[in-house]
């Protein structure tokens, strides 16, 4: 179905260009440092049990943990609760050119811990419909943004129950 939902790009997580900032003057360790003590100790605390499980990945540099917790890290040092947050299009369209479906199964499962409704950017639509519609355990809340791509996506979009959000010159 097509939705409505507002879109801000201030609920896209991770920042990537903060990160890419921090980066040119910082090494990975460092920036990750930098963000973990800009939060109060009661969100320290909760980032350090939610992640005790994927030590093991983050210690291979896997790329969807690392992924999954920048955006805990952003989403934690949110100065307001926020009811949607979504994933930013660079780690979305990687994640479906890699078929990458940890990455996303992470991102919604920070939706479930926070209690938020999770959305996805895409500039590949219909490649990321493909890559959602062989996951199991998709948010029923989910709400996917995205440009309007064909005329038989726009079709889809108003007969599917997935929530599509078409952005019309503001992505």
């Amino acid at each position: 179905m097509i939705v409505n939902t507002a879109y801000s790009s201030k609920l896209l997580v991770p920042d990537v260009a903060a990160i890419t900032r921090q980066m040119t003057s910082s090494s990975q360790l460092s920036m990750l440092m930098h963000r973990v003590l800009q939060l109060s100790l009661p969100s320290f605390i909760r980032l350090g049990i939610n992640n005790l499980k994927f030590l093991p990945l983050l210690a291979k540099k896997d790329f969807a943990t690392g992924i999954k917790l920048l955006c805990e890290l952003e989403i934690l040092a949110s100065p307001k609760k926020q009811s949607l947050w979504i994933l930013h299009n660079q780690m979305t369209d990687m994640a479906v050119a890699l078929g990458n479906t940890s990455l996303l199964h992470f991102f919604f499962m920070l939706a479930e811990t926070y209690a938020f409704t999770p959305g996805i950017l895409t500039y590949n639509p219909e490649h990321c419909i493909q890559l959602l519609s062989n996951m199991r355990g998709l948010p029923k809340n989910l709400v996917l943004f995205c440009p309007k791509t064909t005329p038989s996506f726009e079709a889809f979009a108003k007969t599917t129950h997935l929530q599509v959000r078409f952005m019309e010159g503001n992505m």
